[in-house]
């Protein structure tokens, strides 16, 4: 009996920690598109709720800050260099929505920028072209990591 219980208590302990190092390993890469006219609600403090557009980008003089509703990735342009795709590269790239990143980050017990391996940014360009940005997800403690 001793045995079974202890057997079932490693599973049960190991099952969530293969999981959770399975998706430190991946590569994700979100779709944005600054031409969608796609909106959501985020919390402003002082504000309250303010609907805004989903996709936004800022750039500053070494940082392009991309916001995804209420997520923000930094890329710093001294570091690393963006990519030019065309459109029959896409097709080997798996594009998630940032839900999906949500729900990694919230079964994880990690800062954000610590979830996945790499997080890319895919930016729609006119003439069916893209840019791949390899970004940082930034949280409160952290603003732009190497």
């Amino acid at each position: 009996m001793y045995r079974i219980t202890k057997f079932w208590l490693t599973v049960l302990f190991f099952i969530p920690s293969l999981i959770l190092s399975q998706n430190k390993n991946e590569d994700v890469y979100l779709l944005f598109d600054v031409n969608k006219e796609e909106n959501c609600e985020i919390d402003v403090e002082g504000k309250g709720i303010v609907r805004v557009d989903k996709y936004r980008k800022e750039c500053e003089k070494d940082i392009i800050w991309f916001y995804l509703c209420d997520e923000r990735f930094g890329f710093y342009k001294k570091k690393k260099k963006r990519e030019i795709l065309s459109d029959r590269h896409m097709a080997k790239y798996n594009l998630v929505d940032i839900d999906y990143l949500k729900t990694i980050f919230n079964s994880s017990n990690t800062f954000k920028h610590h979830v996945v391996k790499k997080i890319y940014i895919i930016e729609v360009l006119p003439n069916n072209e893209y840019a791949k940005y390899e970004v940082n997800w930034t949280d409160e403690m952290i603003l732009i990591e190497d």
